[in-house]
């Protein structure tokens, strides 16, 4: 039976303040960034093994790999960092899953958007199978649209979960709980003056500068952004202003990010592919 533990989630909403790419300036780019405009595609796979709804993305530095969801069917995708599928494992009873991030060892959580929950679960060599009763499971009570719940998932150390509503409003907030089981939240983004905001949050990743990476589907543009909510960094998809690479337009439908621990980046994108991007060397 699974655990089910209903958290009254009290939203410090506000809409992301941040403008379109290209539209808005980077406050602070230096010293702590990984500079993201810096980033060159390298790869672009299609996972043949997938059809369609390849979604969110995460890296475990325990296994050394990829792991991905797809949320028609749900199951969970292993891949090399070359992007060779090693195996997929069904997500049975599982609906709508999107975002996952590993926490730590063999935990994993993921976000079922429109039940609004998350979904902690555990993955080794040996398992074939996840059932979702077996899991421990948090439900958000959230208002808006079903079908635009929870869309990224990210965990910090030592900070808890950041999660992210995909739109109307897009919506930032931090999850802790505590073993009496009390909510900690906070904000991550700071109000703009600007009227303007991004089309959507469609992934998050923490980065181990403590900063976060922010991946916008709807404004074709992935944020680096501060603890204290500053753009530090950024790459558009909207057509080729910041790549002269041809195949970085492809990038159709982005969904997922995440940062091995070698320093590339990837990007998953419906239906099917994940982009491979490598920072070259300062000589």
């Amino acid at each position: 039976m699974s655990k089910l533990m209903v958290l009254l989630v009290i939203i410090f909403g506000f809409f992301i303040s941040v403008s379109m790419a290209g539209q808005h300036k980077i406050i602070r780019s230096t010293g702590d960034s990984i500079e993201l405009s810096r980033y060159e595609l390298v790869s672009r796979i299609d996972v043949e093994e997938v059809d369609d709804d390849l979604s969110g993305l995460t890296f475990n530095p325990l296994t050394g790999s990829l792991f991905a969801v797809t949320n028609e069917p749900p199951q969970l995708i292993e891949m090399s960092l070359e992007g060779r599928v090693i195996r997929l494992i069904p997500l049975l009873g599982f609906e709508d899953t999107e975002g996952i991030t590993h926490v730590q060892g063999n935990q994993f959580a993921l976000v079922e958007e429109r039940k609004r929950q998350v979904v902690f679960f555990s993955v080794d060599e040996s398992t074939t199978r996840i059932e979702h009763e077996r899991c421990e499971v948090y439900a958000l009570a959230m208002k808006g649209e079903k079908n635009k719940g929870l869309e990224g998932i990210a965990w910090r150390d030592g900070k808890g979960l950041l999660l992210a509503k995909e739109d109307e409003p897009e919506q930032l907030y931090q999850l802790t709980v505590n073993s009496q089981f009390e909510l900690g939240m906070n904000v991550l983004l700071r109000r703009s003056e600007t009227p303007r905001s991004l089309g959507d949050v469609a992934g998050l990743h923490s980065l181990a500068n403590g900063n976060t990476l922010l991946l916008s589907e709807a404004s074709a543009v992935l944020l680096e952004l501060s603890p204290e909510g500053e753009i530090v960094s950024e790459k558009s998809f909207a057509g080729l202003r910041y790549d002269s690479f041809v195949m970085f337009k492809t990038i159709r439908q982005p969904e997922g990010v995440t940062v091995a621990d070698d320093g590339r980046l990837y990007i998953v994108s419906e239906p099917n592919q994940l982009f491979i991007f490598n920072k070259p060397e300062v000589s």
